[in-house]
């Protein structure tokens, strides 16, 4: 537990240091504005651009600075961290890949929170919740699906049963 912490402290000050150089650099040559969106797709870009070079230009990792390297390592390595981190601290594993896979400096804030409360949801936090409402609702009397506008105090439109309660159900 401890070496996923620090890796993943590590990690995260390190999104957040790459962040602010990037920032600095850029802050008196372009407009807030351009700033603000250069460092909201700082990470995201790198996604696109490093396969994109590995493929078309595999010479091109030859030729990096150590900056480089390292930069790319915490892109690559932040999402598998947070996975890891956040499955210990009972966090939504789900959530957190997204978070740092699009924003690597958001490993550092799950390095400081206290820990969650276990969900009975297998996929856990916001995106759980959305998949797992998307999934469908049926009727427990009949077991045929309905309409996800379906309510407790309606009736089933094929059996006419009435729900008087709710009850969701995760299923793999």
């Amino acid at each position: 537990m401890r070496l996923i912490r620090a890796g993943s402290c590590i990690l995260g000050f390190g999104a957040l240091i790459f962040t602010g150089l990037t920032i600095w650099r850029n802050i008196e040559s372009i407009s807030y504005f351009q700033v603000l969106w250069r460092v909201t797709l700082m990470w995201p870009l790198e996604w696109y651009y490093l396969p994109k070079a590995v493929i078309f230009n595999p010479g091109l990792l030859l030729h990096l600075s150590f900056t480089a390297y390292l930069y790319i390592i915490v892109a690559l390595a932040s999402p598998f961290f947070a996975i890891a981190l956040s499955k210990r601290l009972d966090r939504s594993r789900l959530d957190w890949f997204v978070l740092t896979f699009l924003f690597p400096f958001c490993l550092a804030l799950l390095v400081v929170l206290p820990r969650g409360r276990a969900s009975s949801n297998p996929y856990g936090g916001v995106l759980g919740h959305f998949f797992a409402a998307c999934t469908g609702k049926f009727c427990g009397r009949c077991g045929k699906a309905v309409p996800l506008s379906s309510r407790a105090g309606q009736n089933c439109p094929f059996c006419h049963a009435y729900w008087s309660y709710e009850r969701t159900i995760y299923r793999n």
